[in-house]
């Protein structure tokens, strides 16, 4: 059983539990989110006691504290749960000794620690220490120092790598990566360091373990010379082990995730035969099955040959299924037989409604322009989906989103099968659905995430909506 406490306090819930023991045997997974959580008065006040509830609870598999600061109180109580295997919890100021009480008390695989305060105040290397030869899936996200705390250590077991908002440097990285090659299979990186650029030969390399000539990330190998000198700010991928036969088993790439630097041009303006240029790199990924293209800088040109451009390159790819595009295309026209412009000369407001504009007007607006553009935008997808025909999904963001999280809009499209008649070629039907922001279903929320990291965040924004 899940149990997800979404409240301003868990006391109701203490009571609930407390009350039916037999019904708490059974709970194996606890999310307590608090929203608008005051750190200071969280950590001092008597009214939640969510040690209270966590001792009820006593088959606890995994935990998630939310907006609750971790205290002695609530470690010597998950001392108690014996199962205990994922903990997700929050670092501040006053973080009590964890690793003197997570060290042998229970085998943590899972471990996600956020934090807001300055590493000083708690010894996060000392934290990982104490889990290092069990964890499987670590998770880092706000003010941590990779390289002074983490790129040293070595977690034998280690298969997922998270690291949100974390500050760091290319060579640490790359060195952590080559100590845990034989265990790593999945890595969800976003930096915090506005300096912090790789290119993507550099990157690429580093996924494959292949040969790597330039330490600082900078340089593109000379093989790559075609596409490696563009820069990646933010990457994500997933693999699996692969047996081809009785005695060889290959790591193959399944699913891959690049935000492309607006450093990448002086002039941030790029054609859409640039952007194929790139592509080609993915041919290097025959298994891909999820593929996520993200960037916020301007391209102009005309959106049906980019799409072609990009149909043409994804052809190559005849596992892919799944594309999610938040890419700027807002300055293009839709196609050469139908110049306008994509977004209707701008009229469509990035962040929702306008000022004074009341909510059926926008909503009609947004009604308006899927009719006036589905059938174009229809053509132009069909036509990818001809190009790729292993494809089943496009989540495209019109308006690519500046941030992790909620977006303005979002429009999916879907190939199926349909019959095929005699003497005709078979061919897709393809369905659009456009969803926008305080519309009648709010569109998709963008994840730059893969695995199973991009599943937990799908379960746990369903869990609360």
């Amino acid at each position: 059983m899940h149990y997800l406490s979404k409240c301003q306090t868990p006391l109701l819930h203490q009571t609930f539990f407390a009350h039916r023991p037999a019904l708490a045997h059974h709970v194996r997974t606890l999310h307590i989110l608090i929203p608008n959580s005051n750190e200071r008065h969280l950590d001092s006040s008597p009214e939640y006691p969510t040690e209270v509830l966590i001792t009820n609870l006593r088959q606890l598999k995994s935990i998630t504290l939310d907006g609750v600061p971790l205290n002695s109180s609530i470690m010597n109580a998950l001392t108690l749960s014996p199962h205990l295997r994922s903990l997700q919890i929050l670092a501040h100021r006053n973080f009590p000794c964890v690793h003197q009480i997570l060290n042998g008390v229970f085998p943590i695989e899972t471990l996600k620690i956020s934090s807001n305060s300055s590493p000083v105040y708690f010894s996060l290397e000392d934290v990982l220490r104490s889990t290092a030869p069990t964890l499987k899936h670590l998770c880092l996200q706000g003010r941590i120092h990779f390289d002074e705390e983490i790129a040293a250590l070595y977690f034998p077991r280690l298969e997922c790598l998270t690291i949100d908002l974390v500050s760091l440097t290319v060579p640490d990285l790359r060195h952590f990566f080559i100590r845990h090659r034989a265990s790593l299979k999945e890595a969800n990186i976003s930096c915090e360091n506005s300096d912090w650029l790789m290119c993507l030969s550099f990157l690429l390399r580093m996924i494959r373990g292949a040969e790597i000539l330039d330490e600082t990330g900078q340089a593109s190998h000379q093989n790559d010379q075609s596409w490696g000198q563009y820069f990646v700010e933010d990457f994500a991928y997933a693999s699996r082990d692969v047996k081809f036969n009785e005695d060889v088993t290959h790591r193959v790439v399944t699913e891959l995730a690049l935000s492309f630097s607006r450093q990448v041009h002086v002039n941030p303006v790029m054609e859409t035969t640039e952007f194929s240029k790139f592509l080609l790199a993915l041919a290097m990924f025959p298994h891909l099955q999820v593929l996520l293209l993200w960037s916020d800088f301007s391209t102009e040109g005309v959106f049906a040959t980019f799409m072609g451009h990009l149909g043409g390159c994804l052809s190559g790819l005849p596992q892919l299924k799944s594309l999610i595009l938040a890419w700027d295309v807002t300055a293009t026209d839709w196609a050469d037989d139908d110049r306008r412009a994509l977004l209707g000369n701008h009229d469509m407001n990035v962040h929702g409604m306008k000022h004074n504009d009341d909510k059926s007007c926008y909503n009609d607006r947004w009604v308006q322009w899927e009719t006036k553009n589905y059938q174009t935008a229809e053509r132009i997808f069909r036509a990818l989906f001809d190009q790729c025909p292993s494809l089943e999904t496009v989540d495209w963001y019109p308006q690519p989103p500046y941030c992790i999280g909620r977006t303005a809009t979002c429009w999916t499209w879907r190939a199926l099968p349909s019959k095929k008649r005699p003497g005709n070629m078979s061919s897709k039907f393809v369905v659009g659905d456009l969803r926008w922001v305080g519309g009648r279903v709010e569109p998709k929320m963008f994840k730059f995430v893969v695995g199973k990291e991009a599943m937990i965040l799908s379960q746990l924004s369903m869990g609360i909506n």
